[in-house]
């Protein structure tokens, strides 16, 4: 055979073994790993509403507008540093006045137009009935940002909790604790839930009675879309003028990895 006959039949088999070994399944583990760490937080978020209402409109939005400007002033009073305050929204309701005689005992209904009726009727046993708007709610919605760490954002969390239900804030929402720059975390979360995934990959080889030859993916699962590991721990709001004990815990911070390995 010539020396290019021999080439030929070389080139010949390597693109049969190609052949062949492209014919061949894949044989894969895929593993799942997960990981949580915890940090102290260093920031903490609280909500506010002020409520009012009245028959007329323009009254319930200055009342609305005068509390809500008191606790804003009884809030900056405090003069905590590294505080930041801001509107939330503003929102406006009817309030609607029931039929004469109610709903009756099997009526079912729905305002402004609910049930398929017309705007200012109200819908039950299948008939419409006129009503009217009886007044208005307004409610001013306002956010509040502390920083800090430890006894510190406590005592501070207490204090405009505090304040700005003395000062006449209807309802409060918070507080809600963070860590303003979680990176590192999220990275020791990350490998650590890396480290799980392989541990996992390894014992689905084992079951299996196979050995794994080698790791040919891994990914990391987006942290937006990871469960909510930011709240921290709030008492029970207190009464009569006592102040509101507030304790700041550790809060979570999660990773989820994904690995695959040939076999």
């Amino acid at each position: 055979m010539t020396r290019i006959g021999r080439l030929f039949t070389v080139w010949a088999l390597l693109l049969a073994v190609g052949a062949f070994s492209q014919e061949l399944p894949v044989k894969l583990i895929k593993a799942a790993g997960t990981a949580r760490v915890y940090v102290m937080p260093d920031n903490a978020r609280l909500s506010f509403t002020v409520e009012s209402q009245d028959k007329e409109l323009a009254v319930a939005r200055e009342d609305a507008a005068d509390r809500c400007a008191g606790v804003i002033a009884a809030i900056e009073a405090l003069n905590i540093e590294g505080l930041t305050l801001g509107t939330e929204s503003i929102d406006v309701e009817p309030l609607i006045e029931m039929p004469e005689g109610g709903l009756g005992e099997t009526g079912m209904g729905g305002m402004g137009g609910g049930m398929g009726g017309p705007p200012g009727m109200y819908g039950y046993g299948g008939r419409h009935v006129p009503t009217k708007i009886a007044g208005y709610e307004v409610t001013n919605s306002l956010s509040v940002t502390i920083t800090g760490e430890g006894e510190e954002l406590a005592n501070g969390a207490t204090a405009v909790i505090d304040t700005a239900l003395m000062a006449g804030a209807t309802s409060l929402s918070g507080p809600r604790f963070l860590k303003a720059d979680r990176s590192e975390a999220q990275r020791e979360a990350l490998e650590k839930a890396v480290k799980n995934a392989v541990a996992n990959a390894e014992a689905i080889a084992r079951g299996l009675g196979v050995t794994i030859r080698d790791f040919t993916y891994a990914g990391m699962y987006p942290r937006d879309r990871l469960p909510s590991s930011e709240m921290g721990t709030i008492s029970a709001l207190s009464n009569g003028g006592s102040s509101t004990p507030v304790r700041v815990t550790a809060i979570p911070v999660n990773a989820m990895a994904f690995v695959e390995a040939t076999w």
